[in-house]
């Protein structure tokens, strides 16, 4: 079998070898030891692929220094390897698999976030290191899972592109890490049942052991193909694990806390003022000497959620505060109260308060001996009781669809996410200056239309009860722009909501936002330069460079994009093709019913051309790439061209692959749109569901005259996953669409 270089790569602990629950006993061990006690449950389930430098800093503080962190990290070691060693062994089919793999050429690489002696312990233990090209460790990346870092490198290192790799994997904050990379996922449910990543796009098969998966198909599957297996049974210390904590007898606690703070008087006050962001001290006050602070005091007044509290008996205690602010949305700031200076009354309080509470401070900056800038509080005061508990303490949650159904704590667990939003609104406030910097209006348009049109697309149907009448959630707003330029508006913009009753994929939304503009007295070629022009700025204001990195690969916007024909592209792209080929309806309709795609009984050759483009070669344009000239008939609202007739002077621009935008000069002869739009309606009366309506209205418009104009309309969710590396739509999505919660 032909076979294109691709690489395996492994996670350890809970994959190669199946010792996740001597893990979790290893560090409940050590922190009970400490006197500090844990659910193991919820433990095991999020600790999963975190670095031990993390879960210690998480559990004990970030005030210890690196030295610190590392004795305490080899001491749990010790722990978990005396636990271990008499257990220790690969899981079943691991050997039969890296020998397929071998004689297939799979590249083999190990990307695990355990320290060095971890790594010699299992894979020098078991003699394994032998079958690895790569190995990736603790020592060699600064952060560990959900992260990607430790998989890109080692893909970096295979020499492989991450479309091309195959994670193995036991955790969902692995899982996680994987798809943040742009790889496909093999889960072994050594660690969790299957049903802990059922949300999780990128897997594509899921067993108990390696015995269990299909290898054949893994090596012959496409990274668009799906190998998924059935779930297996797990031990009953895993079916304990797959559950979260109950979390009733905590609500009913807080609650509890909640209606003690009624009956002494006003629960939720709204007299607090802050004065102060935590990211705007640490600019102005982060470099300041200890000794600077103490002879200058800076007086500070803010509130933040309480993201961690540690506790020093009675006398005294710390805790982090987070506000999000700053460009990356990772504002927090360390706060110490103690019983001389905070008060009895405080200190006995922040015994009480939770981690999610609000808190009002106020008090002086100083620096502790580690040099972190720090509160020291003399007034202390809850803002708002926060009666859920977060779901961990490692920023982020480990199931992808809670994530998008419950944004809300995602955006106060994931500094990751903060900062994708905030790049987002960064971007959207470049496009706005840009556009009136270049004297164009921002209009509104009606959302919703009597005929749906401006775009081919299947609509959202509703019904006006006062007018008692069907309509339609707007598709797109192109023809009541161009009745602005008919009016005399020459340059014009929305930023706007469309609706498109049509799938769901890691690329599509059916609400979704796009940026659409009409210039008057321009043509296509001047709307591409113009295109070009906006995506690069909005990605160096957003990201603060047009260089970007999408999936692990480089994506440079600097350069002048691309530009060629729909046969140009499936010429370099699918070069087996002969030109008769092409330009051979017959053969064009068979070649496509073997990708699965039936034509239309109206489709020309423009048409089945465009097809065999969408099949062959459109996937393959990572550079930003401007295909031109399409075929009159799918493209009505689009001026034909002066030497051909049968083509459009219009364009899509396409970015890894994906359409960001779509444009033309537009079509301004009513006599010609009236006979495009009869044509539609012959489109769909054949079948064709996504096919135009006829709008009397706007062939009325354009019959008092519109000037030779040309127009864009940029796909903004989709150039945001381009500019904040997001390889879902929903991650730039602040409440994407699913289905109905149970």
């Amino acid at each position: 079998m032909a076979f294109e270089k691709s690489a395996f790569i492994f996670d350890m602990d809970g994959t190669i070898v199946d010792n996740m629950a001597f893990h979790t006993q290893s560090w409940i061990t050590f922190f009970e030891q400490r006197g500090m006690s844990l659910d193991a449950d919820q433990f095991f389930r999020t600790t999963a692929g975190r670095q031990g430098k993390e879960i210690i800093r998480a559990h004990m503080g970030e005030h210890l220094d690196d030295d610190e962190v590392f004795a305490l990290n080899l001491e749990k070691e010790s722990v978990y390897r005396e636990l271990y060693a008499p257990h220790r062994k690969t899981v079943g089919g691991f050997d039969e698999l890296i020998a397929r793999g071998k004689e297939q050429g799979v590249v083999l690489a190990v990307a695990t976030a355990a320290p060095n002696a971890n790594i010699e312990f299992t894979l020098d233990g078991l003699d394994l290191r032998r079958h690895f090209d790569v190995v990736v460790g603790a020592a060699d990346v600064a952060r560990g899972k959900p992260n990607p870092d430790g998989f890109l490198l080692a893909a970096e290192r295979c020499g492989v592109a991450p479309a091309r790799c195959i994670v193995f994997e036991d955790a969902p904050l692995g899982v996680e890490a994987a798809r943040r990379a742009g790889m496909r996922c093999v889960v072994l449910t050594t660690t969790l049942p299957a049903a802990a990543f059922a949300e999780f796009d990128n897997v594509i098969a899921i067993a108990g052991d390696f015995s269990e998966l299909d290898i054949e198909a893994l090596f012959a599957a496409r990274p668009d193909q799906s190998t998924y297996t059935r779930p297996t049974m797990t031990t009953d210390f895993q079916e304990q694990a797959a559950h979260p904590a109950d979390e009733n007898k905590i609500i009913a606690e807080r609650r509890a806390k909640l209606a003690t703070l009624r009956d002494k008087g006003i629960a939720f006050p709204n007299d607090f003022r802050p004065q102060h962001k935590a990211a705007s001290l640490h600019a102005e006050f982060g470099d300041k000497s200890r000794e600077e602070l103490e002879a200058n005091p800076v007086p500070v007044v803010l509130a933040g959620r309480m993201m961690l509290k540690r506790e020093a008996g009675k006398k005294a205690a710390f805790a982090t505060l987070q506000d999000s602010s700053g460009a990356r949305a990772d504002g927090r700031i360390q706060i110490y109260a103690t019983l001389d200076l905070t008060g009895a009354a405080a200190m006995e309080a922040l015994h009480h308060y939770d981690l999610g509470d609000i808190l009002g401070v106020e008090g002086t900056l100083f620096k502790t001996k580690t040099d972190e800038l720090t509160v020291k509080v003399t007034n202390l005061r809850l803002i708002t009781k926060s009666l859920r508990p977060l779901p961990d303490k490692f920023h982020g949650l480990a199931d992808q669809e809670t994530k998008y159904r419950q944004r809300y704590v995602d955006l106060i667990m994931s500094e990751e996410t903060r900062r994708t939003f905030k790049a987002r609104t960064a971007a959207m406030s470049s496009i706005r200056r840009f556009m009136e910097e270049n004297d164009f209006m921002e209009v509104e348009t009606p959302m919703l239309h009597t005929i749906p049109g401006g775009a081919a697309a299947k609509p959202f149907i509703t019904h006006h009860n006062a007018l008692d009448m069907e309509m339609f959630l707007r598709i797109a707003p192109e023809l009541y722009l161009k009745r602005l330029v008919v009016g005399g508006f020459d340059r014009v913009f929305e930023v706007n909501r469309n609706f498109r009753n049509e799938g769901v994929s890691p690329r599509h939304n059916p609400e979704f936002t796009m940026m659409e503009f009409y210039a008057a007295y321009t043509d296509y070629q001047w709307i591409m330069n113009f295109t070009e022009a906006v995506i690069r700025q909005a990605a160096v204001d957003a990201h603060g460079t047009a260089m970007l990195t999408y999936g692990g690969r480089e994506l440079d916007l600097t350069k002048p994009f691309h530009r060629m024909t729909i046969v140009g592209a499936i010429n370099k792209f699918a070069p087996h093709y002969t030109n008769e080929q092409l330009h051979d309806m017959a053969f064009l309709k068979a070649e496509l019913l073997k990708f699965g795609v039936k034509p239309f009984s109206t489709s020309g050759l423009g048409s089945l051309q465009l097809s065999l483009f969408e099949e062959t070669a459109e996937a393959q344009l990572w550079e930003p790439t401007f295909i031109i000239d399409y075929p009159a008939e799918v493209s009505p609202l689009a001026r034909a061209s002066d030497t051909a007739p049968d083509i459009t002077e219009r364009f899509e621009l396409f970015i890894v692959g994906r359409e960001i935008a779509n444009g033309f000069s537009e079509l301004n002869d009513a006599e010609d749109q009236s006979a495009r739009f009869l044509a539609q309606v012959a489109a769909k009366d054949a079948g064709d569901e996504e096919a135009m309506f006829y709008d009397a209205d706007y062939i009325r418009a354009l019959e008092y005259g519109m000037p030779p104009a040309g127009g864009c309309g940029i796909g903004i969710d989709r150039l945001m996953m381009l500019i904040t590396d997001s390889p879902n739509i929903r991650d730039v999505i602040l409440f994407p669409h699913l289905r109905r919660e149970e």
